[in-house]
């Protein structure tokens, strides 16, 4: 593993706080399903039928892997800036996992929120094409 620098350490830093932020941002997901208010969420779906909303029974259900995702990208933030072995895994997992949500509800998810399928997009693409040299570099 490389000597971290200061430069290193702030991208850690930075990675770590876009984490945290990303993984907050699920909070809404979860609440959509629960509350009247929204708070950007429409209530209509992507994939499946007119009947199925963050609202519906199916939302409802699923809405306990939007706390999921939000555990999983705090953990990866935490795991980052400690420096732990397996934030790696962590992150590629609740990327993954939050991309899937994202998908499935895309018409749903505020617009703005969408940049967090982008940040998702390059974790994944980090994690798996550059393996453990994205590690060294941070």
């Amino acid at each position: 593993m490389a000597i971290k620098g200061t430069d290193n350490i702030m991208w850690d830093w930075i990675v770590a706080i876009m984490f945290f932020g990303h993984g907050m941002a699920h909070l809404g997901g979860f609440l959509a399903s629960w509350l009247e208010s929204r708070a950007g969420f429409k209530d209509e779906s992507w994939i499946f039928g007119a009947n199925i909303t963050l609202s519906s029974l199916t939302g409802r259900i699923m809405s306990p892997l939007w706390l999921v995702a939000m555990l999983g990208l705090l953990m990866s933030g935490y795991g980052l800036w400690a420096a732990r072995y397996w934030w790696p895994a962590i992150a590629l997992t609740s990327s993954a996992l939050s991309l899937c949500l994202m998908i499935v509800w895309w018409r749903v998810i505020p617009p703005g929120a969408k940049i967090g399928a982008v940040f998702n997009i390059l974790v994944l693409a980090g994690l798996i094409f550059w393996d453990d040299r994205l590690i060294t570099l941070l």
